[in-house]
């Protein structure tokens, strides 16, 4: 099987691949995280019927039953706003995950994460670092070549907003290991930019895939860690100075000792009247940045070789891949030698059966939707309410 998830990284599963890892409901013993508390702060003794009162005592023991499961499941959906068959069943994949807890599987994951965040800041200092250098070689003004960071920016920017749509349309997987792969091939190519405007390109599109990093790593993340494990996702950022710090000492040799002599004009200024600044005496900058682009498609190759990412529960239930979203469950959970009491029959009794609901999948364009209503009025309108609050957004 190794070998198999070697040679593809793209392999669908069945819970068949995953033997004794499901326990049954009925007597499992659940997260402490996940148990919903007794009372809430708010709630009165009214309030509570008396018929959930076997529910609330199976809860406080941490004993997991059907009914409990479905009540936290309506609780879960009327606070989101989404009620469908899709949104239940995701609910119960959350359950589950966090059930099965933390493990070797999402800190992994956090490293292979942490990628992104490092490559996003090497790339962003790579770039800087180079500046210089591209002015004396290309003969590009001190102001004119600050463009370049513009480049860079602007594919960060289209990147951001391309994967972050696109890994809900064509799965994560693919956006997770695309990213890196784009970001480490034109980091190559940027290494051997013939002019100016080659270079700004090259850049660009090193920020097409650079750009892509933190959303879907974000994102990809979240969905696979437990609820309570959620702050993790800010201890990413520790990665982000790594890449600042190897960008800084990759360049310190190369650029300080490979670089043409700083009262040279560029050959391009002088029509190749020697001596000048040029290719053949300027290899500093490049080599820079063919290392941080061979260290880019390094972390690729880890990414999509050393480690077997399962495809997105998520998205899998959103593609009607009921089946295969509860083996990779399985999956989590073998890979961290732990149990599961997740199963199809538990998802279609408290989503419905596939066949008998029509909302059990999601389109393309609904999903699209959905991702766009996240900048809704009814979002953004809180962070403009009163003055000083609207100052603060505006600011930040």
């Amino acid at each position: 099987m190794t070998f198999a998830k070697f040679m593809n990284p793209f392999a669908t599963h069945d819970v068949s691949e995953f033997p004794g890892v499901h326990v049954p409901l009925a007597g499992s013993r659940r997260d402490p995280s996940t148990a919903p508390d007794d009372k809430k702060d708010n709630e009165k003794p009214e309030d509570s019927p008396s018929d959930d009162a076997s529910s609330q005592a199976s809860q406080q023991a941490g004993v997991l039953t059907l009914e409990s499961l479905k009540a936290e499941i309506d609780a879960e959906v009327a606070m989101s706003g989404h009620d469908t068959a899709y949104d239940r069943k995701s609910q119960v994949i959350n359950k589950a995950i966090t059930d099965i807890g933390m493990g070797r599987y999402q800190w992994e994951l956090f490293i292979l994460c942490g990628f992104g965040w490092l490559a996003d800041n090497l790339w962003l200092q790579g770039v800087a670092l180079t500046l210089p250098q591209l002015s004396a070689e290309f003969g590009v003004g001190g102001d004119q070549v600050r463009y370049t960071t513009l480049a860079l920016f602007t594919g960060l920017c289209i990147g951001a907003s391309f994967w972050g749509i696109m890994s809900d349309v064509v799965g994560r997987r693919l956006a997770f290991n695309g990213t890196l792969f784009l970001a480490g091939v034109f980091g190559l190519a940027a290494g051997g930019a013939p002019t100016w405007i080659g270079a700004c390109g090259l850049y660009a599109c090193v920020g097409l895939g650079v750009g892509g990093n933190l959303p879907v790593d974000g994102a990809l993340f979240l969905e696979f860690i437990p609820f309570a494990s959620g702050n993790l996702l800010t201890l990413l950022s520790v990665w982000w100075p790594v890449g600042n710090l190897i960008a800084s000492l990759i360049a310190w040799p190369f650029i300080a000792d490979y670089s043409c002599a700083s009262d040279l004009q560029s050959c391009n200024v002088t029509g190749g009247q020697q001596p000048c600044c040029g290719k053949d005496n300027n290899w500093g900058w490049r080599y820079f940045i063919l290392t941080i682009g061979a260290l880019t498609f390094f972390m690729f190759i880890c990414r999509f070789f050393f480690f077997h990412l399962f495809e997105s529960p998520k998205f899998l239930l959103s593609r009607g891949r009921q089946g295969e979203a509860v083996a990779v469950v399985y999956g989590i959970a073998k890979h961290n030698k732990a149990k599961t009491w997740l199963s199809e029959d538990i998802l279609n009794e408290i989503g419905g059966h596939p066949d008998a609901v029509q909302d059990d999948k999601l389109s393309t364009l609904e999903i699209i939707k959905r991702q766009l209503s996240k900048f809704s009025g009814q979002r953004i309108g809180p962070l403009f309410h009163g003055w000083k609050l609207a100052l603060t957004t505006a600011l930040l």
